[in-house]
Parts: structure tokens; C-alpha cells; sequence
């Protein structure tokens, strides 16, 4: 259900679901990197096929709970990220631009979908340009 909707195919990039259920993976990637944290440890397969062993008779309220969640992060995400959700900062241009990424960085996902959890819209709105300066500083400073 989540993969088919409109934000998070706005998101990932695409249209229509992936074929190859990519965008199902990383759904729950997202859910369950967040249940184990701080405590999270590789193997990450590990990891994911734990997750849907223990949550896979879900009640419907947990469901809708786990639903909001997911979608308020979702459009956090987009808030703050406009046009390069879950795209790597890769150099600054001599005008000082930042050029992304055009390729989807599942760590990026990662990283945005669990900061972005929780946060207020309006305050993401109100600090968009803020934060999309400071990843792309980590992610160019990172690469050197």
C-alpha cells in the first residue's frame, strides 16, 4: 500500500512501483532500522527478515500508526528536499550551487527518513535551506 502512494512515488522518483519491489524493501528498511535503534547492528538482512517476523500480524491501529508515520516522514522529506530527495550532495559548482546526485542513495534514505521523523513541516519548511546546505557540506566534505 505504501509503495502505491502518490509521495512515495514522488520520492523514490518513479511513476509506478518498482517491478522488483526495491521500493518495498526500502519501506521497510525504514521501519525496521527505526525499531532497533540506538541499538541497530549489521547484517541488515538479519535485520529486515527479524522485523517481519515479529510484526508480521500487525493490528489494524498499528498499522495506521505505523502509516503516519511513514508519510509524515515522507513529506518532511520532500519539504526539506525538494527536488533531490535521497540524493547525494555531489560537489559544489564555482557559483557555489550545489549539483546532486541524480541516482537514489539508499543511505541517504536512511539518514533523511529517520532525522526527518517526527519533525514538525512548518519547522522543516522554515529551516529547508539550512539543512540542504549543511547535508550538502557533510556529503562533499565526506567524499575527500
Amino acid at each position: 500500500e505504501l509503495s502505491e502512494n502518490s509521495l512515495w512515488l514522488q520520492a523514490f522518483g518513479r511513476d509506478v512501483v518498482d517491478s522488483r519491489m526495491r521500493d518495498c524493501e526500502l519501506i521497510l528498511r525504514f521501519f525496521a532500522i527505526r525499531a532497533s535503534l540506538p541499538n541497530y547492528s549489521p547484517p541488515l538482512k538479519k535485520l529486515l527478515n527479524d522485523y517481519m517476523k515479529e510484526n508480521r500480524r500487525l493490528s489494524s491501529e498499528q498499522v495506521a500508526e505505523l502509516r503516519n508515520v511513514f508519510l509524515n516522514t515522507i513529506k518532511g522529506v520532500l519539504t526539506c528536499f525538494t527536488k533531490h530527495p535521497f540524493r547525494r550532495a555531489a560537489s559544489m559548482s564555482p557559483d557555489a550551487t550545489i549539483l546532486w546526485d541524480s541516482s537514489f542513495n539508499r543511505a541517504v534514505f536512511d539518514a533523511q527518513m529517520l532525522v526527518m521523523e517526527g519533525l514538525d513541516e512548518a519547522w522543516i519548511s522554515m529551516h529547508a535551506d539550512s539543512i540542504n546546505d549543511r547535508f550538502a557540506t557533510l556529503c562533499i566534505g565526506d567524499s575527500r
